[in-house]
């Protein structure tokens, strides 16, 4: 045994079972809410003295951009102490480890990543099943289905959810099931342990980070008048690069009354907000899908394919 795992052997212990009595999903057993809140406020002040500088520096600090540790997105140089404090007192509290990259520092804040969220819900479930599909790919993005069941308390359980991620052209399968794998066990998380919790869009060094899509303001009554629609081409069949099914749109397969109602109240809110470059550059991708007129008219290989580029383009008054 090292020197220094013996001098702060007695501070990790303690400090491993405070994490244990005082994280988050304890502190939801106290019914009274501001009781709950006094024993947090506690916490975190034990947390703050129970890490103090020398056992910042001496312990913590060596994992900061390691792989082993935790990632921040200052890889030269990384933050300062009292930065790391916090943020690693924060994911203590939320039941991640500070090894193994289950959280990395984005803009001096904690960030919960893909392997804290995998353990999380692997130690609460059984029988975890994952399938993800790439349905959709374009230069800035891609749109993948993913299903999981589990069984938890004897019960099976299961979803299935389409996930937008940002990648760069000519990105691979595999990077981008990474980052919706992130997305999928954050909502799964979210599921099984009855708490919010932003789905992100990758962990460091994998994406650029963006936060998940508000709901638009609200709609107005403009619509198209109808044209003649463009024909479509049939959907591909699909293909599979490794373990990775990817598809072409398959458009027949979306919820074609949702695609419409979702473009229609895109169009209506940069309309309402009078947003005139966005309405400009919106006109100009409809009219290069052959989308002149009432998007009833429309095939739903180019709704899908039209859906897809909007999810992709980050815009939070799009929502699917």
């Amino acid at each position: 045994m090292s020197a220094l795992v013996k001098r702060y052997e007695g501070a990790a212990e303690t400090l491993a079972a405070l994490a244990t009595s005082s994280n988050i999903q304890a502190l939801e057993t106290i019914p009274n809410h501001i009781h709950r809140a006094l024993v947090q406020a506690d916490a975190v002040q034990e947390f703050a003295r129970l890490l103090t500088d020398d056992l910042v520096k001496a312990v913590i600090m060596p994992l900061q951009n390691n792989a082993l540790g935790f990632r921040t997105d200052k890889p030269d140089g990384g933050y300062p102490l009292h930065v790391v404090r916090e943020a690693v007192v924060e994911a203590l509290m939320r039941g991640f480890h500070i090894s193994g990259n289950e959280f990395n520092i984005i803009a001096g804040r904690f960030y919960a990543a893909q392997a804290g969220f995998v353990r999380l819900c692997r130690e609460r479930v059984s029988d975890l099943r994952e399938e993800p599909t790439i349905k959709a790919q374009t230069p800035t993005g891609a749109l993948v289905l993913y299903r999981m069941e589990w069984t938890i308390n004897g019960k099976k359980d299961s979803f299935e959810r389409a996930f937008p991620v940002r990648v760069q052209d000519k990105a691979g399968p595999d990077l981008i099931v990474g980052k919706a794998k992130r997305k999928a066990y954050a909502y799964l998380w979210q599921i099984i342990s009855g708490r919010a919790t932003d789905e992100g869009d990758g962990d460091l060094l994998e994406a650029e980070y963006s936060e998940t899509p508000a709901p638009p303001t609200g709609r107005s009554s403009v619509r198209k008048p109808p044209a003649e629609a463009p024909k479509s081409e049939p959907p591909t069949a699909p293909k599979t690069e490794g373990t990775v099914t990817v598809t072409k749109w398959e458009g027949s397969k979306w919820d074609r009354p949702k695609m419409i109602d979702a473009i229609d109240s895109y169009v209506d809110a940069i309309a309402k907000e009078n947003d005139a470059p966005v309405f400009k550059t919106m006109r100009t991708v409809l009219d290069s899908h052959g989308i002149k007129g009432s998007l009833s008219d429309v095939g739903n290989d180019e709704l899908a394919e039209l859906c897809t580029m909007l999810m992709t383009s980050g815009d939070p008054r799009f929502v699917m």
